[in-house]
């Protein structure tokens, strides 16, 4: 091997050195045969110098191999007195010569060097000066001579022989090569490898073994440390074997003992559990009977202890779980902002007595629906929103959460953070363990197993996620928690409808935290927002502002009203003189709304802190007008109906319905009769424009429900003439909703550039058409509405809803649900069902068949409407299909046929569950 580099060494060293000098040997070489041809030359001039001898020596010279060109000038005159070239006799040198030939020359003939060597791109220019005998004159003149040789061939020869060289080198090379690795692996190689699978067995056979090996080399000496290695080694395995048998029984016994403790702690937990609820409840009932004062602090006491021993057997069964491993998790959907607003509500009355602000900020979850465990994600939360709570006496304590996109879904980041007593730094190391709190004095004061931070790591953990603690004494702490959640099919973004521009909020609170929260949320939403921390300044700014028309929303801490009375609320409605005034008030957790209209007379609205993203929803959709007070829920248990606006009003308002289906016809009729309108039905525009027309001087209609789609004339284009007058000039602007079962992007821009006011899509929702008529058929509103028929369209919240990948056959409880949960009106409509469908689907293989691809597409879509409102959703997406195949003019006449085959196929497929529905609830 050291032969090999040292010859592998000299190989690089020499064509280093043989590269560098390739250069100089061409020159060499080159600068010889010019040399030679130049003493020629002046052979020749010396024996005869007339012209005509030195054109010939010339011409005889340059017909060698390597000679390019030579020329002979005149310095005087800088004339080509001789040349190889014979056009260029007799011209000047800067006409004749090429620029690189003209270097040299130039060179030459200023004086600077007589004699000089110049290469350029492969050519050798020699030039020398020459004196010959002038016949006429009988004197010497002097001349130059420039001579090129051409280098190609040179410089190839150099290369050939360069690569002989390296060749024979290489091969000498390789010989040593093959000959030392012959001779190492006959020497050396063969006795180790024998020597290694000796080894080798004996380790399979997991015995020390000794090698025999002869000879007195290298060699021998490794067999012999080798041998004196095994037999010291002999005795610590056997040492060893010993020991690790004791271990595993050892661990045998601590894994028995340790499951025996698990399961007794298991059962224990639920068996005290049983009575604890018992205890726990009858607490709750004896709150009910009349009670002395001292009764009921003693009830109090009884219960404070109970809770505390129900939340200390909740954490040692959930360690207990860990400890035996049994704790497993669920993958569910859930509403995770619903969630947090649930626990943070549930425990603001603690935040309240203590008098401290609790405050949600959700602002950064964008989406409802994940997939998670939402039972223990609630337990970290309530474990850490707890602590600071019970850590905190004054000031406050604030959840933030937010969810970004991760390589598993989505990642939770929350963090809880407080400013109450904090905690020391070296502490924190310690905190998340078992049984582990700050000091002694923590657990005397404020009680605590020490067990809580320890499940939420694992919990975190076992989420994918982890938690950590930043804290100084004495200035708060900040929980920070990460946990992987997956993707929810039901996940929809929610943001409020209406004209949020046309809002100007006033938000007046002494708190810097709870303004923090609700102006990042509403200014997420596009919201003008001016906050204040007292009302009578609130009063101030907003005396002083210029809205421009704007409608004005003063949301109020009902702290700020403790030394005020009701002439102050009237006092904004009067002096300021604003008639679209609003004002909403945030209260206490334990405070009702009956106590805020005490103080403030009629507010639009009242909800409880903390403000949860749900609240701030209501709130801006309540101001501008998208939703009514009685559809929003109330917190303290009342659900008012969302039609309960319609059940108590003198006036019935009429609606036109144009809609050519009988099936839609009927599952809007349903609707709007529970929302007590009257409803005429047009089946196609030109119908709804003769209607219209007709009823213009009599009882006119207060709102249009338009379908889209329609033979004879279509939504659109009946919309248009309406706008345009032709059904009166009493309906050019009134209220247009479109009906329309595509959901896909640009269909609701096409529906306003038609001149609609409203869209709705297919299927009907009730909540959303309720909240659409609210908004439009407002009572307080009617007349203003109407003039604003063709101005931006309102909207309840729109929600972007993913799709279901494997859509039932048909969701028969969704369909009842939509049909007010009535079975005679769900058998109705599914009577018209298995009449109209077979019937459609008729004339979709007829249109198709003809080659009428207009009228099989009106069929599809026909079908497509009747089973969203039956929620029958794989005929809809067959019916989809085959409408698009209908409305695609590439697609092969073959493959539509398929589409409204399989079509065909899956009606046929479910029409006996319908045919069973009518005979059970006809």
């Amino acid at each position: 091997m050291p032969l090999v580099l040292m010859g592998m060494a000299f190989l690089v060293v020499f064509l280093t050195v043989e590269l560098m000098n390739v250069k100089k040997k061409a020159d060499r070489f080159s600068d010889m045969a010019a040399s030679q041809a130049f003493e020629s030359l002046l052979i020749v001039a010396d024996s005869d110098a007339q012209q005509v001898n030195l054109r010939r020596a010339i011409y005889s010279l340059v017909a060698q191999e390597d000679l390019k060109a030579i020329h002979v000038i005149d310095p005087g005159t800088q004339v080509l007195y001789v040349s190889s070239m014979p056009n260029f006799i007799g011209q000047q040198f800067n006409d004749a010569l090429s620029p690189e030939e003209q270097v040299p020359l130039h060179l030459a003939l200023s004086g600077e060097k007589k004699e000089l060597a110049h290469v350029h791109d492969g050519t050798y220019y020699q030039i020398r000066s020459i004196a010959v005998m002038d016949a006429e004159l009988n004197r010497l003149r002097p001349f130059v001579v420039m001579i090129e040789v051409s280098q190609k061939r040179i410089l190839h020869e150099v290369h050939l022989r360069l690569l002989q060289l390296v060749s024979l080198f290489s091969i000498a090379l390789l010989i040593i090569v093959f000959l030392q690795f012959f001779v190492l692996k006959r020497v050396v190689l063969r006795p180790i490898k024998n020597i290694s699978d000796e080894i080798f067995n004996q380790k399979k056979n997991r015995v020390c073994g000794i090698v025999r090996y002869r000879g007195e080399d290298e060699i021998s000496l490794l067999a012999q440390s080798y041998n004196q290695l095994s037999l010291s080694n002999r005795a610590r395995l056997e040492s060893l074997r010993l020991k690790t048998e004791e271990l595993q029984k050892a661990k045998v016994d601590a894994d028995a003992a340790n499951k025996a403790k698990s399961e007794f702690l298991a059962s224990m937990s639920h068996e005290i559990r049983t009575p604890m609820n018992g205890v726990l409840g009858m607490l709750s009932l004896l709150e009910k009977t009349q009670l002395d004062q001292e009764q009921v602090h003693r009830l109090d006491l009884a219960r404070s202890s109970a809770d505390s021993l129900l939340t200390l057997i909740n954490d040692i069964l959930d360690f207990s779980k860990i400890e035996a491993g049994k704790l497993e998790l669920e993958h569910v959907d859930f509403d995770l902002c619903s969630m947090l607003g649930e626990l943070s509500e549930s425990m603001a009355i603690r935040a309240e007595e203590k008098q401290i602000d609790l405050v949600l900020d959700v602002s950064g979850i964008h989406k409802s629906h994940f997939v998670g465990d939402p039972v223990r994600i609630r337990q970290i939360f309530t474990n850490l929103i707890g602590n600071a709570i019970k850590f905190t006496e004054k000031g406050y304590v604030k959840i933030s959460a937010e969810v970004g996109v991760a390589e598993e879904g989505y990642m939770l980041t929350a963090t809880i953070k407080d400013s109450g007593i904090g905690i020391a730094p070296s502490k924190l190391d310690a905190l998340f363990e078992s049984f582990t709190q700050e000091d002694a004095s923590t657990t005397r004061k404020y009680g605590g197993t020490g067990l809580g931070l320890a499940i939420c790591k694992h919990l975190c953990r076992q989420m994918g996620g982890n938690i950590s603690v930043l804290s100084q004494l004495g200035q708060g702490s900040e929980f920070q928690i990460k946990l992987v959640l997956g993707v929810s099919p039901q996940a929809r973004t929610v943001v409020p409808g209406g004209a949020l521009a046309q809002l100007q909020f006033f938000l007046i609170t002494p708190s810097v935290p709870v303004a923090e929260v609700i102006c990042t949320q509403l200014r997420r939403w596009q919201l003008n927002v001016l906050t204040e921390v007292s009302l009578n300044g609130g009063v101030d700014l907003i005396a002083n502002g210029d809205f421009d028309g704007k409608r004005v929303v003063i949301c109020i801490d009902f702290r700020c009203t403790a030394n005020i009375s009701r002439q102050l609320t009237e006092r904004l409605r009067a002096e300021l003189k604003l008639a679209d005034l609003e004002v909403i008030v945030m209260r206490g957790i334990s405070q009702s709304h009956s106590m805020i209209e005490d103080v403030f007379g009629q507010v639009l609205f009242s909800f409880p802190l903390p403000a949860t993203k749900m609240d701030l929803l209501n709130v801006v959709e309540l101001a501008a007008g998208v939703r009514k007070v009685d559809s929003v829920l109330d917190r303290q248990g009342r659900k008012a109906t969302p039609h309960a606006l319609w059940q108590h009003r003198e006036q019935r308002f009429r609606i036109l319905l144009v809609e050519d289906n009988p099936i839609n016809q009927e599952v809007a009729l349903g609707m709007l009769e529970d929302l007590h309108c009257d409803v005429e039905v047009a089946e196609n525009g030109v119908e709804a424009i003769k209607v219209l027309y007709a009823s213009r001087h009599q009882q006119r209609f207060h709102l249009i429900l338009m379908d889209c789609q329609m033979p004879e004339m279509d939504g659109f284009e009946c919309t248009q003439l309406v706008r345009r007058g032709e059904a009166g000039e009493e309906y050019r602007r009134a209220p247009i909703v479109a009906l329309t079962a595509n959901a896909m992007e640009g269909d609701r821009e096409r529906c306003l550039d038609a001149g609609m006011t409203a869209y709705l899509s297919k299927p009907l929702d009730f909540q959303m058409l309720s909240q659409v008529l609210q908004r439009w058929l407002r009572s307080d509103t009617s007349s203003r509405s109407m003039a604003r028929a063709g101005a931006e369209p309102p909207a309840a919240a729109t929600v972007v809803e993913a799709a279901h990948e494997d859509p039932d056959d048909w969701d028969q409880q969704a369909a009842l649900s939509r049909f007010r949960n009535k079975p005679a009106r769900l058998s109705k409509i599914l009577q018209r069902v298995v009449e109209d469908i077979p019937e459609e689907l008729i004339r979709l293989e007829h249109g198709l068949a003809s080659g009428d691809l207009e009228t099989a597409k009106i069929a599809a879509h026909s079908i497509k409407g009747v089973a969203a409102n039956i929620n029958a959703e794989r005929v809809r997406l067959c019916a989809l299909r085959a409408e698009q195949g209908c409305a695609n003019p590439e697609l092969e006449q073959e493959m539509r046929e398929q589409l409204a085959g399989v079509l065909r196929k899956e009606f046929e497929r479910i029409a006996p569950d319908f045919y069973a529905y009518i005979e059970a609830h006809g």
